[in-house]
Order: structure tokens, then sequence, then C-alpha cells
């Protein structure tokens, strides 16, 4: 039997970041060149993404939640203060910054409720509830803010959540071969509680490069949805990343956007379970 064609949810991260991020995420939308963007709600130019799709239903139900515990500071004052942020009360990566398992049990309230804040802050914005959602930084992928999500009351209604990422064009050393298992074991726990698609990576490999067509080839081999994550910019790897795109790399791909996949999920879920 032949596979179905691949499609793409082509999706733009960190809308909210700057002037120059959102005028290229905005002209990638219109121009139909990406599926879907995600918001970070406290960053400097939130209000100034929000309004390029306000007045645009077709724009507005394609940005989902870009959850920010990395960077900026939290909407939860009580996180102020605290080791997941710095001395300007701006939060640090707490992968890489180490933060003792006591003080994370002991915030761990406060985190879940800084998810919540996020949300309702998206919602406030642009007077819906997040479809989607993924993490700047990945963070949601990291066991402790993934449990988070879980305890959170307002993700209850946030139907799909990005996939940890894969490499499948990546040379498989030992250390990555490991990685990727744990990856799979995530991302099927993930699948049981969300829709997603079938596998997650990147427009910009690990080396730098950008994925290419015979990358594009074994993922149309191997599944029949992937998301395509990209940081298109004004500069350095977000301007390589906006002019591939420009340039139509994915044209004859089929665009699926989140509230797609949603709604899909959402009718398999009502549908009679076969006998």
């Amino acid at each position: 039997m032949s596979r179905a064609p691949l499609e793409l949810i082509l999706n733009a991260d960190d809308f909210g970041l700057s002037r120059e991020v959102n005028d290229a995420i905005q002209e990638l939308l219109v121009s139909g060149r990406i599926s879907s963007t995600t918001l970070i709600v406290n960053a400097p130019c939130t209000e100034d993404a929000v309004s390029r799709v306000k007045e645009r239903d077709d724009l507005l139900r394609r940005v989902g939640l870009h959850l920010n515990l990395r960077q900026f500071q939290p909407l939860n004052p009580r996180l102020h203060g605290s080791p997941f942020v710095d001395a300007a009360n701006e939060f640090r990566d707490f992968r890489v910054w180490r933060v003792r398992l006591r003080d994370k049990i002991r915030h761990f309230r406060d985190v879940v409720a800084e998810v919540d804040l996020q949300i309702r802050r998206f919602r406030e914005l642009t007077g819906l509830h997040p479809v989607h959602v993924d993490s700047h930084g990945h963070l949601h992928t990291a066991p402790y803010l993934f449990a988070a999500l879980l305890f959170s009351r307002e993700m209850a209604g946030c139907r799909t959540l990005r996939l940890s990422r894969l490499y499948p064009c990546e040379r498989k050393t030992p250390g990555l071969r490991v990685k990727l298992l744990l990856k799979h074991v995530f991302n099927r726990l993930l699948a049981l509680r969300f829709a997603t698609a079938d596998c997650f990576v990147s427009l910009v490999n690990l080396d730098g490069s950008l994925l290419t067509e015979e990358c594009m080839g074994v993922l149309a081999r191997r599944y029949t949805l992937v998301e395509i994550m990209c940081h298109p910019g004004p500069e350095g790897e977000g301007r390589a990343e906006r002019l591939a795109l420009e340039s139509g790399r994915f044209d004859g791909y089929r665009f699926v956007s989140y509230p797609e996949l949603a709604e899909s999920a959402s009718g398999r879920s009502k549908s009679p379970t076969a006998p």
C-alpha cells in the first residue's frame, strides 16, 4: 500500500520577540509560506505582534502560545527572587542554571501558576484560548515543566502540544542514540494526552545547515505529518531561515494548521469505537 503524501506544519516560533521578528513572521503568514506561529506573551513586542493579526481571523486562529520560562520577567510575582530568575527578576533557563530539587519542589505551584497566567494572558490579548502550545527553548520537554503542564488547569483547553525534537537525518552518535530513545518515550507519553504531529524537526540542523531535500525524502518515507520549526528573523541564522522560506523551499507540500489538527483529533475522539 502506498503511503499518503507528506503534510507539514511549518511553525514560526518567537512571535513578539522583537519588531523585526514580528515583521518576518507577519510576512510569511500573510504569504502562506508558514502554517502557524506561536506567541511569547511576556516579550518586549507582544502587543505589537498581536496588533498585526488581531483584525484578521484567518491569521489569528493560526497563532498559538510559546510558553516562556526561559527569558524576560515572569507574570507570577511569586517567582520574583526565586532560583528561577536572576537579580533583575528575569527568567534563566533552569536546564542550564542549576536549580536544586528542593527548590523545584518548593516552587512547583508557582511554576504551574505561571503557566496558567501565560495562557490567560494569551486569551486576554487575542480573545481566544490557544489551540496549540510549545515553549521557548523546548522547556516543556523537560520532565519538571511537563509535569507542571499536566497540573495546569488552563492547559485543559489546549488540544495540541509540540513533540520533542527528533534528528532523523543527523549522524547517530552513541550519545544521540540514547537521547533519541528518551525522546521517543516522552513523545509516546505526550501523545496519550495531546494531538500531535508524527515527528518534529527544525529547519536548521544541529550543524547549522538547513534541512535538505534528501532529508525531506527521508521524512516522507517515514511519516505522514511532520512539524518543522523555524525562527525567521532579520540577521544571522534567522535571516537564512527567512530567505529559505521565501524561496518556496516547501512548495508542493500541503500545509496543515494546528486548528485543523485539533479538529481532526476531536472528530476522531467523537467517532464510535470500532468493534
